[in-house]
């Protein structure tokens, strides 16, 4: 037996008498072999890239989302100029990089916060990638 339910309420039917074996609503469902894991899980998806697809509008930054439920990852993608190589790009536009990454890292905690879904700031990290292998901050050169 399986409760679509809220923490603040229960199903329409559900009293104390028949709380082991209510019956069969648009809430309450038997012999459900669907994986179990995923119901609340679905709904954070949803949302949770919904405010990011919103917040690359807001910003600009477009990239790849993936992830489960509100633990996402973005790859963040930026455009190189014509002309150049990635390297080059990088070199010789760090502070406009730095300064549209800093842009999105204020936009996405505001947006999320606005619809009540706090960003936690202290899980944040980053890894410098280098032709698609990360590398140790040590060995990488300081664009910052």
């Amino acid at each position: 037996m399986f409760y679509l339910v809220s923490r603040y309420r229960f199903p329409p039917g559900v009293t104390q008498g028949n709380r082991l074996n209510p019956l069969e609503s648009a809430y309450i469902w038997y012999q459900d072999s669907s994986g179990k894991e995923g119901i609340r899980q679905k709904g954070w998806t949803l949302a949770t890239v919904g405010g990011l697809l919103y917040v690359e509008t807001l910003t600009g930054v477009y990239g790849t989302i993936t992830g489960q439920g509100d633990n996402q990852v973005i790859v963040a993608m930026f455009p190189e100029t014509p002309g150049s190589s990635r390297e080059e790009y990088v070199q010789n536009c760090s502070a406009d990089l730095q300064e549209r990454v800093e842009f999105y890292l204020k936009i996405l905690p505001d947006t999320f916060n606005s619809i009540g879904l706090p960003v936690k700031l202290g899980s944040y990290r980053s890894y410098r990638l280098r032709k698609g292998s990360a590398i140790p901050r040590r060995c990488a050169p300081n664009v910052d």
